[in-house]
């Protein structure tokens, strides 16, 4: 049986103080990395990583109850074991103790719960592997043999009763709306382009979208697929981390967006052969036709949710100006990519 729930919350500060002790830990550990993200504090023993969620409320998402963290940990858990099943171990509590000492569980009363994971080398994800000039076409052919099993087996979205064009135009709608807000200081006149270019394209190839819907391409998928996810493991397949949990509509893509999103992400750490890699495997082997305009059409529409993560990124404090550099360099590529498909 699970601990029972505290009533009161501690500060996230004394959470924080306590999860970056190394004495604290029941392992021995040397040390304590701490990372912090959109969503949450990732803490780095010797051997492991353990997530605790924010307590943030943003728009509909409202994770400022720990039940809601607790069902977010037990989402995260769950849906990664099917890509990443040697990395996920369990969900963790952190509890007060009757002498009202904080403790990891379990006993005591429960106030927060953390996912744990096996720590994995840095060298070995994509991102630093392929800095360092070790990723080979053999790595990049099992990642894909492995997310095309994924993707076939994964289960078919459909979005109620609007159109899948009405979908992707409604969800550029939302994105314009963020990147034009004044406090993020992006130029209208290209966010204006951007925007513009996408919403062309969803209408003059319509059919070509709604095909995707129609033919089953649309999937409930990974939801986050970048380098910095994809661990490349010696002598067995990928562990792939990080599938999106907390928004099950953010998981439903096209495979061939999710896969262009890789791609985007590969060209932005200067690893375009990948990109190329990814395209040419998947039309070689993915029973799939899907046209290279439709590739470059969802490597923009991620490259621009993409700038809105980065100016998000700002209200965390930090180097805002960094983020807003980087948003504005994903928008301009996302350029790069609509004219491609204006003459592709």
């Amino acid at each position: 049986a699970l601990p029972r729930e505290c009533s009161l919350s501690l500060s996230q500060s004394d959470k924080i103080a306590f999860l970056s002790a190394p004495e604290n830990y029941r392992e021995r550990t040397s040390h304590v990395v701490v990372v912090q993200t959109h969503h949450a504090w990732v803490f780095l023993t010797d051997k492991h990583a353990y997530k605790m969620k924010k307590p943030s409320r943003h728009g509909k998402y409202d994770f400022s109850s720990l039940d809601a963290r607790r069902h977010l940990c037990a989402e995260e858990y769950r849906l990664n074991r099917q890509l990443a099943r040697h990395t996920y171990v369990g969900l963790v509590s952190l509890v007060i103790t009757a002498d009202h000492r904080l403790t990891f569980g379990p006993g005591g009363t429960v106030v927060e719960w953390l996912v744990k994971m096996r720590r994995l080398p840095a060298e070995q994800l994509l991102n630093n592997a392929a800095e360092n000039g070790l990723v080979t076409d053999c790595d990049i052919t099992q990642l894909m043999r492995k997310l095309h099993h994924f993707y076939r087996h994964a289960p078919v979205c459909r979005h109620g009763k609007a159109s899948y064009t009405t979908h992707l135009q409604n969800g550029l709608s939302g994105v314009a709306q963020e990147l034009k807000n004044p406090r993020f200081r992006f130029p209208i006149s290209l966010v204006d382009e951007v925007v513009a270019q996408q919403r062309d394209y969803i209408s003059t190839c319509k059919e070509t979208l709604e095909r995707r819907q129609r033919g089953g391409y649309v999937r409930d998928i990974h939801g986050d697929l970048r380098p910095e996810h994809i661990c490349l493991m010696p002598d067995a397949e990928p562990e792939i981390i990080d599938r999106l949990e907390f928004d099950p509509n953010l998981r439903c893509l096209d495979c061939v967006a999710e896969l262009a999103y890789l791609g985007l992400e590969c060209r932005m750490i200067n690893q375009e052969w990948i990109e190329e890699k990814i395209m040419d495997w998947y039309q070689h082997n993915g029973h799939d036709e899907a046209p290279r305009h439709l590739w470059h059409f969802y490597a923009a529409q991620r490259a621009s949710t993409r700038a809105m993560l980065c100016a998000w990124h700002t209200l965390d404090g930090g180097a805002p100006n960094q983020w807003l550099d980087r948003g504005r360099g994903y928008l301009k590529i996302a350029l790069r990519y609509l004219d491609k498909v204006t003459t592709n």
